[in-house]
C-alpha cells in the first residue's frame, strides 16, 4: 500500500524517505504520514504523501490525534497551498536541482570538469550494484563507517539516514572504486511524480580522490536514462530572499549557526559543494505548522534526527 501510494502521488524529493526504519507511519484515507515525535511535537517528514483533493482533510484529521505537528522540509508549492490553515513558516535552506540539460550546462565550466576528469585519471571506475548485492556487502558497511569516523559525527536519521543498505528498496546504487576497492558511493531514492532522484546518501572514503562524487554524479546523469529532475537534498541555512522573512529570533539563531556550527557541522562547506555543482535552480524548503514555531520546535526537530 504505502508503495503504490508513493508511485502514485510522490513529489516531494522526501518522499521516499518515508520508508525509513525509525520514521513511525500512518495512514489515513489515502494519504500516508511519515513521522518522529520529539519535545511535544509531531515532526513530520515531509509532505503527506496521496492525492491532493484529499491532503486537506487528511492533515485535520491527523493533527487532530497527534501533539502540535510541524512538517519539516515541505516544498514551496506545497506550503502556499495550505498557507490559509499553517500560516506559520520557517525557510530551511534550499535544495538544489538539475535537468539533464542543467548538468550539461554546469560541466561546461572548466573547475567542475577538472575535477571529474581528475579523478577519473586516477583510476576511478565507476558502476551501478543492484539493491540485492548493496544489501549484502560488507564493503559498504565499512565505507560508511569510515565515512562516519573521518566526519567526527554520530550517525543521524530520520531524512539522512545513512545506513539504508538493508532496505533498499526501489533505491539505486553508484559506486566509485580505487584498485578494487569502493572509495565512493552515491545512493539514489526515486521521486517517481517528477521522474527523478534524491542523491539521499553522498559517501566518500577519506582516501579517495578529489573529485569523486562529482565524476558520480555525473556518471548518473551519462548512464540513467530517463532522469528528468535531480537533488542533492537540502542545504541547511543557505541564505536566500525567504532568509529575510523568518521571525528575527531565527534569524540570530541560524546566523550564530552558520558561523559558529562548522565543528560540528559545517553548513558553509556543504553550500559551496554544492553551488560548485552549479544546479540549474534551487528550490527552497519550509518547516511549516497550523501552531506557532518556537524554540521548542527547533529542539523537537534537533532530537528526531538523532535516535534515542
Amino acid at each position: 500500500m504505502c508503495g503504490d501510494l508513493l508511485t502514485r502521488y510522490a513529489t516531494a524529493s522526501t518522499s521516499y524517505q518515508i520508508l525509513n526504519n525509525d520514521i513511525q507511519r500512518h495512514l489515513v484515507g489515502h494519504t500516508l504520514f511519515g513521522f518522529k515525535r520529539a519535545w511535544g511535537w509531531t515532526i513530520v517528514a515531509g509532505e503527506p504523501v496521496g492525492p491532493l483533493s484529499a491532503q486537506s482533510v487528511a492533515m485535520a484529521t491527523f493533527e487532530s490525534q497527534s501533539s502540535p505537528v510541524a512538517y519539516f522540509m515541505a516544498e514551496r508549492d506545497w506550503k502556499e497551498r495550505h498557507a490559509q490553515t499553517h500560516p506559520h513558516a520557517v525557510y530551511l535552506g534550499s535544495q538544489p536541482v538539475w535537468t539533464p540539460g542543467d548538468w550539461d550546462m554546469a560541466m561546461r565550466h572548466p573547475s567542475l570538469r577538472y575535477q571529474r576528469n581528475r579523478a577519473k585519471n586516477k583510476g576511478l571506475v565507476l558502476s551501478e550494484i543492484t539493491a540485492e548485492e548493496a544489501a549484502i556487502r560488507p564493503d559498504l558497511q565499512q565505507l560508511r563507517r569510515a565515512w562516519l569516523a573521518h566526519h567526527g559525527l554520530p550517525p543521524m536519521h530520520f531524512l539522512v539516514e545513512s545506513d539504508v543498505f538493508g532496505n533498499p528498496g526501489e533505491r539505486r546504487f553508484f559506486c566509485a572504486r580505487l584498485a578494487g576497492e569502493i572509495v565512493g558511493l552515491l545512493v539514489l531514492a526515486p521521486v517517481f511524480q517528477r521522474e527523478g532522484y534524491l542523491v539521499e546518501v553522498s559517501l566518500r572514503h577519506p582516501k579517495s580522490p578529489n573529485g569523486t562524487i562529482e565524476c558520480l554524479l555525473d556518471y548518473v546523469f551519462r548512464s540513467v536514462s530517463g532522469v528528468q529532475f535531480l537533488t542533492l537534498g537540502l542545504s541547511p541555512l543557505r541564505q536566500d530572499v525567504f532568509s529575510d522573512k523568518n521571525p528575527f529570533w531565527i534569524r540570530i539563531l541560524f546566523g550564530m549557526m552558520r558561523r559558529f556550527g562548522a565543528p560540528f557541522y559545517d553548513f558553509s562547506g556543504l553550500n559551496r559543494f554544492k553551488e560548485k555543482c552549479r544546479p540549474g535552480s534551487w528550490e527552497p524548503l519550509f518547516l511549516v505548522s497550523r501552531h506557532p514555531i518556537t524554540p521548542r520546535t527547533l529542539a523537537a526537530v534537533a532530537k528526531v534526527f538523532f535516535r534515542v
